[in-house]
């Protein structure tokens, strides 16, 4: 027995031995760079990480790179760095990339220990502008995104988005980058709207701090947006945005991009200045474009008694100058109207067309009134002094491809290319330009040629259908001008149908299995297989997913276009009780919606005792009667009101209104002034609740002056409500305007203020008792398998019955004795 013991005890050493042995050599190396990537025409520092164990750790530097720096005990040959033997060593050294290069193209600095390759590096050529982007949307829904760094001075609402590329498919194997970020300050203006960043207001300056947990495949990501109103700015001013560094980690590698900080001036939306000089057969018209920005589309059209002539040009710069012979008869009027269209809503899917009149009287004959023709001619502010290096400026071009952002799919994806010579007047290219689109997995969805639609402008349109991919697509146009191939790309998504997503209501708030009933509705136009999360968590800002969930879960449902899913969900083990947020996410493309939905988890209410449990001889103390919930505190809601830029914000909310049957269904609120300026024609109301199911006692005050409360109190019909939870609204309106509050109303059962304390009878012990008794069976317990033990190791041997003093009596009993031996021993 003690041999077979010894035996196994050797051979689960010798696993053991080996196990810690493959252990060692699998994680015996960690490597890490805090920079993957550089741009074109600069040299930028690279630091490596490594830690291994080993005899001897070699790097193998790209031999476009420069050594900088390496930790002690490193010793270099040409581009190699190598230490000796280590065991869990920490090294570094620091790199610098070349100060040009190719865009796109990668170099490799592999790591060898104990003289075998075990990892590499991988660098990166790519400009900081195709890793994190700037987009500024005027206005929302026709991505509207500024060309140029100018708006008008009209009240506007700015969207500010972050777009970050993901350069993961320069790895091998791809990955996707966890931990992006990007700190940003914005001016302290009115904020409407904001999503995916955490937002700190100051004085003078509002702090928004975007992340993002993980960038799911594709090449684009939108990583957030904040939306100010700018109505305040005036004619001249400034709207400045500016942002750190964007960072986002690999498993081994960092990528750090700067970004551009940006500048955007509001200017006037009449840009031009009209001078008109009267000749014998004609009016002169002079206009200057005096303004900063470009204008596309314009338009010239004269009217004189019915009669018309118009002038068109694609695209007119700042500082051109345009003049117009207009020959006319007769003794009239003429009205001039130019129509344009800024640079601020070049790209609008619908852009606003705006117009600059001019009416001009003129005597030119006794013939009737009518305009007989046009001439119109371009002249550029360029001095004739440089008609030299005019010249040989013929030979440059501009060309510009349109950003398309978002597309559904089941619609017409448009792209255009417009080419223009070294005056920006339209010019053609050499040959038609030839499109590529590639689908988020790289695959080409299309190959072909642009049409001409006229000088200068190229289109091309595809029906994206439903068996697309969705995610972000690359489209690349290859174009020769004057001889010269140009690839302007641009990115842009393909979405799944949006969904809409509700939780109606908590219909089981009872721990530890909470039920939630929600819907899911898809919105598009086509039938999308949509994933989704749900969670509860303690705090409103806590998202799903992560270890600091009370309860979560995921599935996925397919919804054809139109329908609505509606579904229970369900999570298990839920122990906390109090106010806690329910929260469904459901994702289409790299898009979200979400809905979230404050209730309070109570605990079951415990089973009433038995009468006369025990049994026996005499009854024991009479049961408390059953209740919902155990006593807690019931904070005061105070719902706090700021007047901000002539609109009302709210503070505190989402609300959870918590009222108790039958005897204490009334709420009271208190609205808590905390702005600077009085509050004036108050008032409370309420939605979602039906009409009677409860009166607000007090709903308007004519004032509530700074720093000042006033009750609203609710009382709740105790008829109408059983018990559970109900969504509603709270809304609070002002002279100052008007805000909702999501909230739920509560119904419990009322506390039992002094509940009988069942008193101990036969069969019913006090606690204490167990607590003595558990320790007394666990030490009985131990003593008995001590027992049980010392009597199997110490246990005797069979022997002979006679005691080793006894002698044989006799010669024969000595040989038996002898013979018994011997055989034993056999």
């Amino acid at each position: 027995m003690k041999t077979e013991t010894v035996k196994k005890s050797v051979r689960w050493s010798i696993i053991l031995f080996y196990v810690l042995l493959f252990s060692s050599s699998v994680l015996a190396i960690t490597y890490y760079t805090d920079q993957m990537n550089f741009q074109p025409g600069e040299a930028r520092n690279h630091t490596q990480y490594i830690t291994y164990t080993g005899d001897n750790l070699t790097v193998v530097v790209p031999a476009q790179f420069t050594i900088i720096s390496n930790s002690s005990g490193s010793t270099i040959s040409g581009n190699n760095i190598t230490w000796g033997s280590g065991v869990s060593r920490d090294v570094d050294y620091t790199i610098e990339s070349p100060d040009n290069c190719t865009e796109n193209t990668f170099f490799d600095s592999q790591i060898y220990r104990n003289d075998v390759l075990n990892a590499s590096f991988r660098y990166v050529c790519i400009p900081d502008s195709k890793i994190v982007d700037y987009k500024l949307e005027y206005g929302h829904g026709d991505a509207n995104y500024l060309s140029e760094d100018y708006i008008s001075n009209e009240s506007v609402t700015l969207f500010n988005l972050i777009r970050v590329f993901n350069i993961g498919h320069y790895l091998d194997p791809d990955e996707n980058p966890v931990n992006a970020k990007i700190n940003c300050t914005f001016e302290n203006l009115p904020v409407r709207t904001f999503g995916r960043v955490d937002l700190n207001h100051h004085d003078d300056v509002i702090n928004g701090v975007f992340t993002w947990s993980s960038i799911q495949s594709g090449y684009w990501f939108r990583i957030g947006v904040v939306s100010q109103d700018l109505s305040g700015k005036v004619l001249g001013d400034y709207y400045n945005v500016s942002c750190n560094d964007l960072t986002y980690n690999f498993t081994n590698h960092q990528v750090k991009a700067s970004y551009t900080n940006k500048t955007i001036q509001v200017r006037n939306t009449a840009p031009f200045t009209i001078s008109v000089t009267e000749f014998s057969d004609r009016l002169r018209y002079v206009i200057n474009h005096t303004e900063l920005y470009s204008l596309e589309d314009v338009d010239f059209r004269w009217s004189v008694a019915g009669t018309h002539k118009s002038e068109s040009y694609r695209k007119v710069l700042p500082d051109d100058s345009l003049q117009f012979d207009v020959y006319l008869s007769g003794n009239d009027s003429v009205d001039l109207e130019i129509n344009y269209v800024p640079s601020w809503y070049a790209n609008s899917r619908n852009p606003m067309v705006y117009t600059q009149t001019r009416n001009q009287g003129y005597n030119i004959s006794s013939a009737a009134a009518a305009i007989s023709g046009v001439d119109g001619s371009l002249i550029r502010s360029i001095n004739n002094t440089v008609s030299l290096i005019r010249n040989s400026q013929t030979a440059n071009f501009r060309i510009e491809m349109s950003d398309f952002d978002e597309l559904n799919s089941n619609n017409l994806y448009r792209a255009r290319l417009l080419v223009f010579d070294y005056e920006g007047k339209p010019q053609n290219a050499d040959s038609l330009p030839n499109i590529t689109l590639y689908d988020p997995v790289r695959s080409v969805i299309a190959n072909t040629t642009m049409s001409l639609d006229e000088t200068g402008v190229y289109t091309y349109t595809n029906n994206i259908t439903n068996g697309n991919t969705t995610g972000v697509w690359e489209t690349i146009v290859s174009a020769v001008i004057d001889g010269t191939t140009v690839k302007p790309n641009d990115y842009w998504e393909l979405e799944g149908s949006p969904a809409e997503v509700k939780i109606n209501s908590i219909t089981d708030n009872v721990i530890t299995t909470i039920i939630a009933d929600a819907t899911i509705t898809n919105e598009g136009q086509s039938g999308q297989e949509y994933q989704y999360e749900y969670c509860i968590v303690a705090e409103q800002a806590n998202q799903c997913g992560g270890d600091d969930d009370l309860g979560y879960a995921s599935a996925a449902k397919f919804i054809s276009p139109g329908d609505s899913f509606n579904t229970a969900l369900t999570l298990n083990g839920i122990t906390q009780t109090g106010p806690l947020y329910f929260k469904l996410v459901v994702y289409f493309g790299t898009e979200k919606s979400g809905a979230s939905l404050l209730f309070t988890a109570v605990a079951a209410s415990p089973a009433p005792a038995a009468p006369g449990a025990g049994g026996g001889g005499g009854g024991g103390g009479g049961a408390a009667a059953p209740r919902v919930i155990t006593p807690e505190e019931i904070p005061e809601e105070v719902i706090e009101v700021i007047e901000r830029e002539g609109t009302l914000d709210l503070t505190g909310y989402p609300i959870a209104i918590t009222v108790f049957k039958p005897d204490l269904m009334r709420k009271t609120f208190q609205i808590s002034n905390v702005g600077e300026g009085d509050l004036t024609n108050v008032r409370m109301r309420i939605e979602g609740l039906p009409s009677g199911s409860y009166e607000i006692v007090k709903d308007y005050y004519s004032s509530v002056p700074p720093s000042e409360k006033r009750p609203f109190s609710i009382d709740f019909s105790n008829d109408y409500f059983d018990i559970g939870t109900y969504d509603l609204k709270l809304i609070v309106s002002s002279d100052q305007g008007t805000k909702e509050i999501d909230g739920v109303l509560i119904v419990r059962e009322e506390i039992t203020e002094n509940p009988t304390i069942q008193e101990p009878g036969p069969g019913s012990y006090p606690p204490y008792l167990w607590y003595l008794l558990i320790p007394m069976i666990l030490f009985i317990m131990i003593f008995i398998i001590i027992i049980h033990c010392k009597a199997h190791l110490f246990k005797k041997r069979p022997t002979d019955s006679r005691k080793k003093s006894q002698r044989p009596s006799t010669k024969k009993d000595y040989w038996e004795e002898i013979e018994e031996k011997v055989k034993n021993i056999k």
